[in-house]
């Protein structure tokens, strides 16, 4: 039995308008504020999640039928990042745009210690970090997201841990507040 969004892509790839306005209902909004978390710039997160479904309309070939759409839409979403940045400022990091995002664009941003710890994270251990603590992904979905194996995403996910806790003195934390990280 296929999944429901195997069969709305279906539809879409044989031509369902109807479909494709469903897919841009049902996941416009959770694609516009992963943008905006990485960006905090409203009119740049919303051109890039148009571009995202730009892109997705594309490569509907590459959708795998046994996976979730969103992990897709949002892998897709990170690339039109990727490729703003780079348009925008070939030095452009994901680090910097971080550094220019909105205080009130995403909650973890209200805390400044959050804030300047993930900032000092590698960028590949922050990213897993924010999708997996602040966002709530799974790691196999993280993995999907970003396009590298499920090993990598844990291995990050360990090192930021251990990089947290070394910063902030392991001592020095709640076990509930141990837990989080």
């Amino acid at each position: 039995m296929r999944s429901p969004d195997s069969r709305l892509v279906e539809q879409i790839r044989r031509g369902d308008a109807a479909a494709g306005r469903r897919l841009v209902r049902e996941h416009y909004a959770r694609v516009y504020r992963f943008l905006l978390g990485r960006t905090g710039r409203p009119e740049l997160a919303e051109d890039l999640t148009q571009e995202t479904f730009v892109s997705a309309w594309r490569h509907l070939d590459t959708f795998d039928a046994g996976a979730p759409l969103l992990p897709w839409l949002l892998g897709i979403a990170r690339r039109e990042l990727l490729q703003a940045l780079r348009r925008e400022r070939p030095e452009a990091s994901l680090e910097e745009s971080a550094e220019r995002a909105d205080p009130t664009a995403t909650t973890f941003v209200q805390s400044v210690e959050l804030r300047e710890a993930l900032r000092r994270l590698p960028v590949a251990e922050r990213e897993v970090v924010v999708l997996h603590y602040l966002e709530g992904y799974r790691c196999e979905e993280i993995a999907r997201i970003l396009d590298v194996p499920l090993g990598r995403v844990k291995h990050r996910l360990i090192e930021a841990r251990a990089r947290l806790r070394r910063e902030w003195g392991a001592d020095t934390l709640s076990p509930k507040e141990e837990d989080r990280l």
